[in-house]
This record gives structure tokens, C-alpha cells and sequence, in this order.
């Protein structure tokens, strides 16, 4: 993984800055995607789902149940 301006990929830093970008776009679809993306992360340990691309290209997000323990 490379070290970029927002930090090395993947870290809590380089995640939080492309949520933000995601957010901040004038894309509609990327807008709503990064609103998504910042509350699954905010909630992490609570909430989980997984995210689909249908052929077309459009985002899909789906619940995942998990079994209790």
C-alpha cells in the first residue's frame, strides 16, 4: 500500500479523507454512498452491511445478520 497526501492507504486517516470526499462531491450517488460509509463506520461495532454493484454500475447495500454469541 502507498503513502498518499492523506496518508498511508487504508488507515483511519485515508479512510475518514475519502468519506469526506465522497461526502463533499457534487455526485449525487457518490454524496449519498460516503453519508453511508461514515455511519457504518461510525458504528462499527453495532451495524454491518455489505455493498454490491449491480452490472449497471449502481450501489446496492444490503444487511448482514450476524449469528449472537
Amino acid at each position: 500500500l502507498d503513502r498518499t497526501n492523506m496518508g498511508g492507504q487504508m488507515s483511519e486517516t485515508w479512510v475518514k479523507g475519502n468519506i469526506q470526499k465522497m461526502i463533499d462531491s457534487p455526485s449525487l450517488q457518490l454524496n449519498r454512498s460516503g453519508a453511508i460509509l461514515d455511519q457504518l463506520r461510525s458504528n462499527n461495532q453495532i451495524v454491518r452491511a455489505a455493498n454490491m454493484l449491480t452490472p449497471s454500475g449502481q450501489t446496492r447495500w444490503y444487511s448482514i445478520t450476524t449469528p449472537k454469541k
